[in-house]
């Protein structure tokens, strides 16, 4: 049994959890805290940060090495393709941020499509898991730094992987 099998159930896991949290979040948080607290974090940034921890601990570089160097579907592909699609769907993401979500999105679709089949065609799965893939780091340094933006946090922008 693989590794990846093995830890199958792992994602779900955090998926839940870091949900869970994001809820409490939101519903314990004071809006008309007084305390001079320089915290400007509102409910829909708290999501938009567990939303792309999530994106960001998919395990899409494996899922990618995995059909494409390995020439095998991992057991889990198309279960984090439709996790992420919820996760995309779900987040109200800023308005510069959301055509990117749509498309991203978009391509964790068409992935789970392919997936989805009784004898999946390995080649486009493989495109659509590296699109995924890329889309993701992408669309992930994006938001990165919408939210360092939003916490007043200073980043020189290296571009690339992050």
């Amino acid at each position: 049994m693989s590794l990846i099998s093995k830890r199958r159930w792992l994602l779900p896991v955090l998926v839940g959890a870091l949900s869970v949290i994001t809820l409490v979040s939101v519903a314990c948080g004071d809006d008309d805290d007084d305390s001079g607290s320089n915290s400007s974090a509102s409910g829909a940034d708290v999501t938009i940060l567990q939303s792309i921890k999530i994106l960001d601990g998919a395990g899409l570089h494996g899922i990618d090495d995995g059909i494409n160097k390995d020439k095998a579907i991992p057991a889990t592909a198309r279960t984090v393709a439709l996790q992420m699609r919820t996760t995309l769907a779900l987040t109200d993401w800023p308005s510069d941020l959301d055509a990117k979500a749509t498309a991203l999105n978009k391509v964790f679709q068409e992935f789970a499509t392919v997936l989805d089949a009784d004898s999946p065609d390995i080649a486009k799965a493989g495109d659509l898991a590296h699109q995924a893939h890329e889309g993701a780091h992408e669309f992930s340094h994006d938001v990165w730094q919408y939210l360092y933006k939003k916490a007043g946090v200073e980043v020189a922008d290296a571009g690339g992987h992050d």
